[in-house]
């Protein structure tokens, strides 16, 4: 929660900072794609056409212990998405949202 009165810190990415001032350092990220219609808001904000679809991607990063500790959502046009991945030694994978709650809480 007090991440907006350390931007002033912030000499490189958000990562850096949380790992300077948190010790929190990402082991690994994962990320849920999926194709979907956007809202009417969402439309609007991007511009989109009547029946676009747009890509979802929702990702969370955790330590090395497994607590996630960062999660994000992003939204782009489908017609202009592209994604490239590379492959890991390890894997985690949490299971795919099925209630679309994807609400942050801060830990005790």
């Amino acid at each position: 929660p007090e991440l907006d009165t350390l931007l002033s810190r912030l000499g490189g990415s958000l990562y850096d900072l949380l790992a300077a001032e948190y010790g929190l350092v990402d082991s690994y990220e994962e990320q849920y794609l999926e194709v979907i219609s956007p809202t009417q808001e969402e439309s609007r904000q991007l511009e989109l056409p009547s029946r676009a679809q747009v890509v979802r991607i929702r990702g969370i990063s955790a330590d090395e212990g497994g607590v996630p500790f960062d999660c994000f959502e992003q939204l782009y046009p489908a017609s202009q998405f592209a994604f490239a991945f590379s492959g890991s030694a390890t894997r985690q994978l949490l299971p795919a949202p099925g209630s679309r709650d994807w609400t942050v809480r801060p830990v005790p």
